[in-house]
């Protein structure tokens, strides 16, 4: 479900330092969380409720966050064949796998991928719908920056995009996260 917090922030009278140190920050604005739960949730879903709130509160302060989870495994979507796999390129690194200089947690992530992605036409395929779920959130974040543009908020507001982490992709012969290879 949607969660949603009304938080208020008004001056911190108990501490200033000196007059001129002292930040005035009082505000009354709308803090609004867009996260999934359940099937049929993924990032239209997100999208559009993020619009919805944003048309609904123009006229208001607000923080929107916005969690996409995708691109994550295991890399299906509609946009699975929006990308050639014939035309894409491997990473240079694919046919150096994890040595013994390299943790045990990476070399058996590197086994273990290898034995599901046996062919460069096993991983071109993977990376290929990656991309496509990588350009499905960009169709949609982009949806969110319409409704900014749409409500004549785009030029004052800020916006931060970042993401928990990358994945391998083929890297090594390694396909997700959490193994600091590089």
């Amino acid at each position: 479900s949607l969660v949603r917090t009304r938080a208020i922030l008004e001056d911190d009278k108990r501490t200033p330092h000196r007059a001129s140190d002292k930040l005035t920050l009082r505000a009354n604005f709308v803090i609004f969380f867009v996260i999934r739960h359940g099937a049929n949730r993924g990032p239209a879903f997100l999208a559009g409720t993020a619009s919805e709130f944003i048309r609904r509160n123009r006229k208001n302060p607000f923080v929107l966050f916005v969690n996409f989870l995708e691109p994550h495994s295991p890399y299906w979507s509609v946009r699975d064949e929006q990308y050639a796999p014939n035309e894409i390129d491997l990473p240079p690194d694919l046919d150096l796998p994890p040595g013994e200089q390299h943790p045990l947690k990476t070399r058996l992530f590197a086994r273990a991928h290898s034995a599901t992605h046996k062919t460069e036409a096993e991983w071109r395929s993977l990376i290929s719908r990656y991309w496509g779920l990588c350009s499905l959130v960009d169709t949609h974040v982009g949806t969110i920056l319409r409704a900014l543009e749409d409500t004549g908020l785009l030029d004052s507001t800020i916006i931060v995009y970042t993401s928990d982490h990358g994945d391998m992709m083929g890297s090594h012969r390694l396909v997700g996260k959490g193994v600091q290879f590089e």
